[in-house]
């Protein structure tokens, strides 16, 4: 347990440079950060850090994750949603949500000047330099209208919390499951292996 405890105050801080610090700020939680400087392997060590933590049921870990990045290790099958959002970007998941309940006037030409989307997104990375992101084929050249805004937000949604972290996700990923790849940890949901971290 102890182990666990000095490990923890080493790789669950914000300068380990493991984790998006905008996100800690706004969200209080970690989540893992798009543009981290830290090699591959470094994210599956510290997958099988929270692998042997679960493996063996040792709660505690100086870490607040949130319940989508559970859904992620457990291989979720379903679309992220605008709840998942809320717990890692409160404030982009609030836009969307905006987006989404604005309610039609006489034309679409309405909704067109007041969002003023395209299919492109901007994020700003750690060192603060402006990256654009096409989230479909084309996606400055096509217009986020009454009728496709549904699609924008889903392709939005996945991007943030699936896209955006694909390698250093991924690497956790198969560190933690190095460690906790058998029947008792895939019957497990989302919420009980929250719990247990």
């Amino acid at each position: 347990r102890e182990y666990f405890q000095l490990m923890s105050n080493q790789v669950f801080q914000l300068e380990s440079g493991y984790w998006d610090k905008s996100v800690a700020d706004r969200a209080h939680v970690l989540w893992f950060s798009a543009d981290s400087k830290r090699e591959r392997e470094d994210f599956w060590f510290l997958g099988v850090i929270l692998g042997l933590a679960v493996n063996n049921n040792i709660p505690g870990l100086d870490a607040r994750f949130p319940l989508v990045l559970f859904k992620k290790l457990t291989d979720f099958s379903g679309e992220f949603t605008l709840e998942d959002l809320q717990e890692v970007h409160p404030s982009s998941a609030t836009s969307l949500k905006a987006m989404l309940q604005w309610k039609p006037s006489a034309d679409d030409e309405v909704f067109e000047d007041i969002f003023c989307l395209t299919f492109t997104i901007s994020y700003a990375d750690e060192g603060n330099e402006v990256k654009e992101v096409n989230l479909h084929p084309s996606g400055e050249e096509v217009e986020v209208t009454m009728q496709n805004r549904g699609e924008f937000a889903k392709l939005y949604i996945h991007w943030l919390l699936d896209k955006s972290i694909d390698g250093p996700f991924g690497s956790f990923k198969k560190g933690f499951r190095r460690v906790c790849d058998s029947l008792i940890f895939s019957i497990l949901t989302p919420s009980e292996l929250q719990q247990i971290v």
